[in-house]
């Protein structure tokens, strides 16, 4: 992608620091690599137990698993921040100098 194409497209950032969210639990669901361990950290995450079997037996993609339902609520940014990674979108407002 052209340089000029980026200053031209503010949204394209944004859309990368989504990708970049949700690669972060992509990188969780990877390392729950058993049903098992997927299902009992689901569940310790306030998931309940339909939805965190049904999601831990998928033979979907990571990146496909990490949008679904019980992703997102049982691994929320709050959680995420709480695991000690940091937001791609407060770094950005740190460097912007709006924080």
């Amino acid at each position: 992608m052209p340089r000029s194409e980026w200053k031209s497209n503010p949204g394209l950032g944004l859309r990368k620091a989504i990708a970049r969210l949700i690669a972060r639990r992509v990188c969780y669901w990877k390392q729950w690599r058993l049903v098992r361990t997927k299902v009992r950290h689901l569940l310790a995450l306030g998931v309940g137990k339909r939805h965190a079997i049904l999601t831990a037996i998928s033979s979907k993609s990571y990146w496909r698993m990490s949008k679904t339902l019980a992703t997102q609520v049982g691994m929320t940014n709050q959680w995420l921040k709480d695991q000690g990674l940091t937001s791609v979108r407060a770094l950005w407002m740190k460097a912007q100098g709006y924080a």
